[in-house]
């Protein structure tokens, strides 16, 4: 993916790491036939009541999964599991509101006490504060799961994805170091953390994150043009004009990357070097913005 398209894709990420939160993967639970014969047997036990309303959620048995929803709640007051099926069936009708006020007061500190919170009910309410645009209760919630399931790494994804969105760009460079920590390999958050290190010119850190990104694909010259720039940040002169020239070398079209090299040569006391590589600019493209300007500049 480039980083052009990073946004984009981290958006449609985020949707998938949603809808796979809000089904996160469960032990294989009871038939509805054990769920049936356990809930006769212990008709006052909320968990038991609870997962006998999801099982007739998961068979779209809406009727059902509501009686045994709300007997539930009678048997245990702001019991998750049962909240989180009957907020399912109140969005089944559009009523989010009245979903999103039993997912809050199920998931709300005074009233979980000792247990932790549902996977499902917290990744639904998150949700919905994220399609409601409220950054910050959806950040709320997911920051809840995954200090609860922190060996989860979806709730981490959709922690990035929402500062993605709300541009929170320090609580983003935080959630993609972590996770870049955790995937050796991911190069497209690499790329996005060097540009965002780029943005509030922590030089340091650009160059620390191109060079981990360059390990997993040297032939990028996004990258190595990204190292120089970085690298200008720090004046650190000979390696940026280095790293300029294999970007070039890499993408020989892209003229910006030429005159960026030009005026590193300059900062660098590299006259000549400067005016050679000015020169081959102008003879691609004579137009070139401020090009002519700096050459005449460096006339002897």
């Amino acid at each position: 993916m480039s980083l052009e398209d990073f946004e984009e894709g981290y958006h449609g990420h985020l949707t998938s790491i949603v809808k796979t939160l809000s089904s996160a993967a469960q032990p294989e639970p009871p038939s509805l036939v054990e769920l049936h014969k356990e809930f006769n047997r212990n008709p006052d036990d909320s968990d038991v009541t609870a997962q006998l309303a999801l099982a007739h959620l998961k068979r779209k048995s809406n009727t059902n999964a509501r009686k045994f929803a709300l007997q539930a709640l009678k048997n245990g007051p702001h019991h998750q599991l049962a909240g989180y099926v009957l907020a399912r069936l109140y969005l089944s009708i559009g009523e989010a509101r009245r979903a999103e006020a039993i997912l809050t007061a199920c998931l709300d500190e005074q009233n979980r006490g000792a247990d932790p919170p549902q996977k499902n009910a917290v990744a639904l309410l998150a949700g919905l504060r994220l399609r409601a645009e409220d950054y910050a209760g959806a950040a709320r919630w997911y920051r809840l799961g995954r200090d609860h399931y922190p060996h989860d790494v979806k709730w981490l994804k959709a922690l990035a994805g929402v500062y993605l969105k709300s541009d929170n760009q320090d609580r983003l460079a935080e959630a993609l170091s972590e996770l870049a920590e955790l995937d050796v390999d991911d190069l497209t958050i690499r790329k996005k953390l060097v540009q965002l290190a780029l943005q509030r010119r922590d030089f340091s850190a650009a160059a620390d994150w191109a060079n981990r990104a360059i390990h997993v694909d040297v032939m990028d010259a996004q990258l190595h043009a990204w190292l120089a720039e970085a690298c200008v940040g720090d004046k650190k002169l000979d390696r940026a004009t280095a790293e300029y020239e294999v970007a070039i070398e890499l993408a020989p079209g892209n003229l910006a990357w030429r005159f960026a090299l030009a005026d590193a040569l300059v900062q660098a006391k590299q006259t000549d070097r400067a005016r050679e590589v000015l020169e081959e600019l102008l003879k691609i493209n004579p137009e070139y913005p401020g090009a002519d300007i700096l050459l005449e500049s460096l006339q002897p």
